[in-house]
């Protein structure tokens, strides 16, 4: 196995396409990594019986304001051509259609990748152009008080007026929740905070999200419930498409010499602009585990 990894090197600043009239700030699309690998197998005689290689460039689209990238569509790649002018054909795409953004650090954007047939010809880089289709929040939320927290637990609730906006919680301990969201509940999610009686905030972990049948999902929480506090469920308030054309030049696909330079991360937190409380209504009680 031969795996060789490159840092970064190309960056996008890139305009909006809305069907709507709107222009908000564009999206930066960034290369993040290379990945080149080969697989050579051998045969009982000692011959080569499997040779195959594979080479992944991971992007990144991040957002610029308050927009917030919530998830993308399958990149449409429209050029992959080397340094030696070598045009590369895409093998695969992937991306975050279920993974979940509950509580993620926004800053950081979405994450996905594309899998190229690595160049028959030495090349030192690739210029990749394409189409991403990005939904985003405008950082207007909705937040949904269910205080005190316990009264809601093995309920079935509604949040405001909207249609299938609903949710099921179950909790085992002090220490986990359960979430369980109708798949357009979650993609609106954007923040799960709880408020102990005693007013400390904390922001509970998402542990991870399950697929529990073709329209619903579950979220693991893990944090401090306590009776008496309040649990604070902010959601976009909705969700706007757009097509993010982007032009990666000159990613580099070898090692480059490294450079004293300053690698450290600088985080922000983005909220919301404009805040409003969902009515929150107890349908059902749910059956027992």
């Amino acid at each position: 196995m031969i795996l060789r990894s490159a840092a970064l090197v190309g960056l996008a600043t890139s305009g909006l396409l809305c069907a709507s009239d709107e222009q908000p700030p564009p999206f930066t699309v960034q290369a993040t990594n290379v990945s080149q690998t080969r697989y050579i197998s051998f045969g009982v005689a000692g011959q080569v019986a499997s040779n195959s290689q594979e080479l992944q460039i991971g992007l990144t689209v991040q957002p610029v304001g308050t927009m917030i990238p919530v998830s993308v569509e399958p990149p449409q790649v429209t050029e992959a051509v080397t340094d030696s002018g070598e045009r590369l054909a895409l093998v695969r795409r992937e991306h975050s259609e279920h993974q979940s953004t509950c509580n993620r650090d926004e800053a950081q954007g979405i994450q996905l990748s594309l899998q190229f047939t690595p160049p028959d010809a030495p090349a030192r880089s690739v210029t990749i152009s394409g189409t991403i289709m990005v939904a985003y929040g405008t950082g207007e939320v909705d937040t949904a008080r269910l205080q005190p927290f316990e009264r809601y637990i093995g309920k079935r609730v509604r949040f405001g007026d909207r249609a299938g906006m609903t949710a099921a919680i179950r909790q085992q301990d002090h220490d986990s929740l359960s979430l369980f969201l109708t798949r357009d509940t979650d993609r609106l999610l954007r923040r799960v905070v709880f408020v102990g009686a005693d007013r400390i905030v904390n922001q509970p972990s998402d542990d991870g999200i399950e697929m529990v049948d073709e329209t619903s999902v579950r979220h693991a929480f893990s944090g401090t419930f306590a009776p008496g506090g309040t649990l604070l469920l902010e959601f976009h308030r909705e969700l706007k498409r757009a097509k993010v054309p982007f032009s990666l030049k000159d990613v580099a696909l070898i090692i480059p010499q490294p450079q004293n330079q300053d690698t450290s991360e600088r985080v922000e937190l983005v909220i919301g602009t404009t805040a409003s409380d969902l009515a929150v209504q107890v349908l059902d009680d749910l059956p027992a585990p």
